[in-house]
């Protein structure tokens, strides 16, 4: 089972910056499960920049305005937080604290899809983490996400379309503190990428990606598509394309580390609920709009059928 921590929305309100990680505080924190729990409702990922590499946030300016919503009540529901600082053990690790940070650093891709997503980003600053869960956030929705502060590193993840990855990331000086960090997102980036160009189907392509991000996982193949990502080769090939991946770490040998992903069992349903929907509308404009959310979640058959 992969698993994070998150701590209570409530011990953020009162903070004055975001609080580190520290091992005599661990019955603030909770275990979460990432599959089947992390959801938009109850957990909340913060993606920020570091400020400076000791503190990431000494002054609160990050923090303050998160508590503020809080007070408005804007998160009325939400229980908890992720934030990096606060949830993942830092500096001079003891050798069961490096374990569990390793582990724990490979289910943010998941939590970043899974979970609400806030950022605070009033200035442009080439990180890459930061554009990592921008792109991880942005491209696993069906409905668009446009906000400003959002906007270079939306750019920039455009290009990568045209130029590849690596060579957007070094003209525009993205930086990552930790090379072997670097590595890792750099290889997520790909594949995110990749895959967002070959699997247009929102719920299908998020599918795969959970099965990729499993750090136990080594290959993944998806029968109906004819996908198969080899994360040790660094290849991910569909029907007779491949593409160049930086290798991804995992965990797991043999048979265990191979998986594969059956047909789309769910997909009469899907349909049978659209057409439902069409059935208690004759307003042309409510037909339209049903097809074109079928259409922004990559579901073209369905929105065939329905327009």
């Amino acid at each position: 089972m992969t698993i994070s921590t998150g701590f209570p929305a409530s011990g953020g309100v009162n903070q004055k910056g975001f609080r580190k990680w520290h091992p005599e505080e661990l019955k603030d924190y909770i275990v979460i499960p990432v599959e089947g729990f992390a959801n938009e409702t109850d957990c909340i990922f913060t993606s920020h920049y570091w400020h400076e590499p000791g503190n990431p946030d000494r002054q609160g300016k990050d923090l303050q305005p998160l508590q503020q919503l809080l007070r408005d009540g804007y998160w009325n529901k939400a229980a908890y937080f992720w934030v990096d600082f606060t949830c993942l053990p830092q500096w001079e690790r003891t050798e069961a604290e490096e374990l569990y940070f390793r582990r724990t650093l490979k289910t943010i891709p998941r939590l970043v899809r899974d979970c609400c997503f806030t950022w605070h980003f009033l200035d442009f600053q080439p990180r890459l983490w930061v554009l990592f869960e921008t792109a991880e956030f942005t491209r696993n929705r069906s409905r668009p996400v446009s906000h400003a502060d959002m906007e270079p590193f939306a750019k920039h993840l455009r290009e990568m379309k045209c130029y590849g990855v690596k060579y957007v990331l070094n003209r525009n000086g993205y930086k990552c503190t930790n090379q072997g960090d670097r590595d890792l997102v750099v290889g997520w980036l790909e594949i995110l990428l990749i895959l967002e160009r070959i699997v247009p189907n929102v719920r299908t392509r998020r599918a795969i990606l959970d099965a990729i991000d499993n750090p136990m996982v080594g290959i993944c193949h998806h029968e109906e598509l004819g996908i198969t990502t080899d994360k040790k080769k660094g290849l991910i090939d569909m029907n007779e394309r491949r593409f160049g991946i930086i290798p991804v770490p995992f965990e797991a040998t043999g048979s265990g580390a191979h998986i594969h992903i059956k047909n789309d069992s769910d997909h009469e349903n899907r349909l049978q609920e659209a057409l439902k929907r069409t059935q208690s509308t004759s307003d042309d404009r409510e037909l339209e709009d049903i097809a074109r959310e079928c259409d922004r979640e990559g579901e073209y058959k369905i929105a065939d059928i329905t327009s």
